[in-house]
């Protein structure tokens, strides 16, 4: 028999299996669907363990950010409300479109999806709005627009932001007023669909640039979902990579178990640009060279150098000026203390990745003991929380370890007090004999 599998990359979880990473097994052969299809919302998606959508396979992880994601999912699914999906490439924005189109009450028509950088700027209207016969060299005969195609149901637009100008003035026409006009042809057509869009891009840049227009932007962004990239939700890399490893191997023929703890920690510290599909095809090729019955690290083929090139280096140094110039306007007495900065940033980072020792300690250069204590009474200052706040947008491979961002706030401390080193260790807490070796050894502390 058969047997096709569909690969899609939405991951939540159930809160009362946070411990556990579940993987729904199954694939469906060409005449018999072999498991039950779920086509409306369950009535707490935050509550589900798991999910079929339509005769697809979710996998179920560890993160709470796609419970977010499904709660708005199952809210704007039975409106016809215009939605906008927003997320880097490779973050399954087509299923989140295909599963508002599964749960609301356009399910049994078609759902129609096209990506709008797929072809040149004249081909685009004659494929959404079609043609009638002679409108264009070539037109042998009237064709049917993919808008049409969509009558009664969900049209997804991809990359919407790729659209040109004349293309989104014609497409807000049709979203306003429900009709098109086929290439060639001067009498407008009714038709009724629910628009779905999304994009990679920012779009109120893109308006600020006069590349895109701000009434369409209003048009789409009435619900605006966000799709969290891979490396925001590091904690369901092993149920994924899982489930990519079981696909590959039995397209494989091969007998693989499992993979390695260290290729698995390669793995969570990876940066993943290009997200879920990025972590399909390197599943994928390690499943190619594997000798044996697991996945090394040896497997797995990642160019982490490639880092530097989409990410500014040292992109956390700017969040730190700016929270030193705000933490620097205080008193001497209000300052925070270095260790008490220290506890604070390595209980973010423990937060940050799901209380894993493992990956912890590396994000911080340190080795965790088992008799580990920190500080439950922290800095208490608001600037350090928007400090840590503004490292959201940075991978773990972004962050810094822990000694360099204390190194540099003593740094900021020690120009603050003009090298004052007897002023700068009450303040920081940090020994007189620490900071003369600092000096001594780091030419720009005293710079």
């Amino acid at each position: 028999m058969r047997i096709k599998y569909f690969l899609i990359y939405v991951v939540f979880v159930s809160y009362c299996s946070l411990a556990r990473s579940f993987l729904l097994d199954f694939g469906f052969a060409d005449d018999k669907v072999s498991i039950e299809i779920t086509k409306s919302a369950p009535a707490d998606v935050s509550k589900c363990s798991e999910l079929l959508v339509g005769n697809k396979k979710l996998i179920v992880g560890q993160t709470l950010d796609m419970q977010s994601v499904l709660s708005m999912v199952k809210q704007a699914a039975p409106t016809d409300a215009s939605v906008i999906i927003l997320g880097d490439t490779g973050t399954g924005k087509e299923l989140i479109a295909y599963l508002i189109h599964l749960w609301s009450s356009r399910s049994t028509k078609p759902f129609v999806a096209f990506n709008c950088s797929a072809l040149a700027d004249t081909l685009v209207e004659s494929e959404l709005f079609g043609h009638a016969r002679g409108a264009f060299t070539g037109a042998e005969r009237e064709k049917i627009g993919l808008i049409e195609a969509a009558e009664g149901g969900t049209l997804f637009l991809d990359e919407v932001g790729e659209m040109s100008l004349a293309m989104q003035a014609k497409l807000l026409r049709a979203i306003e007023t429900k009709e098109i006009r086929r290439v060639g042809e001067n009498k407008p057509r009714k038709v009724d669909f629910r628009i779905v869009a999304a994009t990679n891009k920012n779009l109120l840049k893109l308006i600020g640039e006069k590349l895109f227009r701000e009434d369409l932007y209003y048009r789409l962004n009435v619900i605006p979902i966000n799709l969290p990239s891979l490396r925001e939700r590091v904690e369901d890399i092993p149920a994924l990579a899982n489930y990519f490893l079981e696909i590959f191997s039995l397209r494989s023929d091969k007998n693989i178990i499992d993979i390695s703890p260290a290729a698995m920690l390669k793995l969570r510290a990876h940066y993943w640009g290009g997200n879920i599909r990025e972590l399909q095809n390197t599943i994928e090729r390690a499943v190619v060279l594997a000798r044996g019955q697991h996945i090394e690290a040896s497997d797995l083929q990642l160019n982490d150098n490639e880092l530097s090139q989409r990410v500014e280096v040292g992109q956390w140094q700017n969040a730190l000026s700016d929270w030193l110039q705000a933490v620097g306007a205080k008193e001497d007495a209000d300052l925070p203390k270095a260790d008490a900065l220290k506890q604070d940033y390595i209980q973010y980072i423990l937060s940050r990745v799901k209380l894993d020792m493992v990956l912890a300690g590396k994000i911080l250069g340190i080795r965790f003991s088992r008799n580990l204590k920190l500080n439950s009474e922290g800095t208490k200052l608001d600037e350090i929380k928007l400090f840590f706040k503004s490292f959201e947008i940075l991978s773990i491979n972004e962050l810094p370890k822990v000694e360099a961002l204390v190194y540099k706030y003593v740094k900021f401390i020690f120009k603050k007090q003009e090298g004052n080193y007897t002023r700068v260790a009450q303040i920081t807490g940090v020994a007189r004999g620490t900071l003369y070796n600092w000096a001594a050894t780091n030419l720009d502390f005293v710079k």
